[in-house]
């Protein structure tokens, strides 16, 4: 059988990386529950085989969703086979769990089902996905692209970001660059979270990118959807969309704000 992260590894992890100390809440197995700076953190970690159709599937019942609602921060981690990981900020899913598509029976009493594929979730009885991205655990003591909190700006010696110099890059248009290079700094979890914030406003993007709109919008949020990419992006477990308004014409020159940002933190 394919291994299956142990419960206590997502814990640690968690525990680590908000500097708290969780505990499991009296009566639920997969969930647990700390303070971080002064904030109630609840984690609940399902589990679930991959089945014939290429899917995992796991519920949550209206018990552990109260717990997560009432919690400052809620995160929810999907453990699958062959060391699968699904790390995600369940507030944002949970506007898609509703009245309408909310199951009953007699063991689970009110529950709602999850369906968990390559890169999205979907719950049972809601037309609409939840954009997701799998991390591959390679063992409890080696894990692969752990995102990290931190407090600081991410920046590289000069000799490490020479893989991003002008010269390299100086033949691809900014598009191309941002979907590409600005989408695998972001989705690293190497950015301050104070910076991910700061990208939500159209100040910070309009002095550091030359953007006219914000770089980054959450999933679930109103946007303009033809002013961002379609495709989303993972960052810390949260969804969002990128800006795709990028120009580099001698009136509206925005390469040279992307270029110096990736030099700083990549």
């Amino acid at each position: 059988m394919m291994p299956i992260l142990d419960k206590l590894f997502v814990v640690t992890r968690v525990n680590k990386e908000y500097s708290c100390q969780l505990s499991v809440i009296k009566g639920k197995k997969i969930m647990f529950t700390g303070i971080t700076c002064g904030r109630r953190i609840v984690l609940c970690t399902p589990s679930s085989k991959r089945h014939v159709n290429g899917n995992g599937w796991f519920d949550l019942t209206m018990k552990q969703a109260d717990l997560m609602d009432d919690a400052d921060i809620a995160i929810l981690s999907v453990r699958m086979q062959s060391n699968r990981l699904y790390t995600l900020n369940y507030k944002q899913l949970r506007r898609l769990m509703t009245n309408e598509n909310k199951l009953t029976n007699p063991n689970e009493g009110e529950h709602w089902k999850f369906f968990v594929w390559k890169d999205y979730i979907k719950v049972q009885g809601c037309d609409q996905t939840f954009p997701v991205s799998a991390e591959i655990v390679n063992s409890v003591n080696q894990p692969q692209d752990i995102p990290r909190r931190t407090t600081t700006l991410y920046t590289r010696t000069p000799s490490e970001n020479s893989e991003l110099s002008q010269t390299q890059l100086q033949h691809q248009k900014i598009g191309k660059i941002a979907q590409t290079k600005l989408r695998t700094v972001l989705e690293s979890g190497v950015i301050a979270s104070e910076e991910i914030e700061a990208m939500l406003t159209n100040n910070y993007s309009k002095q550091t990118f030359d953007l006219q709109y914000a770089l980054l919008v959450r999933y679930g949020d109103k946007f303009e959807h033809r002013r961002y990419y379609s495709k989303p992006l993972m960052i810390q477990g949260t969804a969002y969309f990128m800006c795709s308004q990028w120009y580099e014409t001698m009136a509206n020159n925005d390469r040279p704000y992307l270029m110096k940002w990736l030099s700083l933190h990549s």
